[in-house]
């Protein structure tokens, strides 16, 4: 996989702080950003989208953890985000979801 563009994370943070408040960012996750969704003619939920995989592979990584134990603790403590106000949303990569098959 490449590498974050730094500057562009950066900047997408950046320009969605303007867009929303209510933006909620995930401390030490920046590299599983990979864009933002903006809510119906700019006017619904905007936020933040991550790589479901990418979080997983940083905590297997950073975190030292098994699989089972990262997609573990993703589920429990991360996902359930997505409900709250400004909560990120999660996207399984095609190719991810593939890997499986």
């Amino acid at each position: 996989m490449p590498k974050p563009n730094k500057a562009a994370i950066k900047l997408t943070i950046d320009l969605v702080a303007e867009l929303s408040e209510e933006l909620m960012t995930l401390d030490g996750l920046q590299s599983c950003i990979m864009g933002l969704s903006i809510g119906p003619g700019g006017c619904g939920r905007t936020v933040l989208v991550y790589d479901r995989e990418k979080i997983i592979q940083l905590l297997i990584n950073r975190d030292e953890m098994s699989r089972e134990e990262a997609i573990e603790f993703y589920m429990y403590n991360i996902e359930c985000l997505t409900g709250m106000t400004g909560g990120p949303l999660f996207v399984t990569r095609s190719e991810s979801i593939m890997e499986g098959v």
